[in-house]
């Protein structure tokens, strides 16, 4: 068997939706295996957004009281940026400026390290829901 033949049969094998090494933030870099790793990940993620999102002062017509969930990306260069939002119409009709919102919430996070896969670092797609009320 060739060599390429090989790297091909081994590329096959790798189960591509699973990853090694979760993404990290610096602050999360001392947890031990892929659980808490996400978990680090997803806790300061979610801390950080909602600090952001608190600080904007919308005016809204009708109380809220929804959940969305929030698509991010993170590149193999660790920049991470909101992929897209499943959120019901009403939601987007009260919020049309809640994507932009969510968009600069992540711009001055904490650096972000990149999952990997056998040591290489890999593009993720993950998902946050995030609860929305307003009275």
């Amino acid at each position: 068997m060739n060599p390429n033949d090989l790297v091909e049969e081994e590329l096959k094998q790798i189960d591509w939706h699973q990853v090694e090494q979760y993404p990290v933030f610096k602050s999360c870099a001392h947890c031990d295996g892929l659980q808490a790793q996400q978990r680090c990940f997803e806790t300061t993620l979610t801390k950080w957004v909602i600090e952001e999102l608190s600080k904007q002062h919308a005016l809204v017509t009708d109380s809220i009281h929804e959940q969305l969930v929030v698509y991010f990306k993170i590149t193999r260069k660790g920049e991470i940026f909101v992929d897209s939002l499943k959120q019901n119409i009403g939601l987007a009709h009260q919020l049309p400026e809640l994507k932009q919102w969510l968009t600069e919430s992540i711009e001055n996070l904490p650096e972000v390290y990149p999952a990997q896969k056998r040591g290489v670092p890999v593009q993720t797609t993950f998902q946050l829901p995030v609860q929305i009320i307003s009275e």
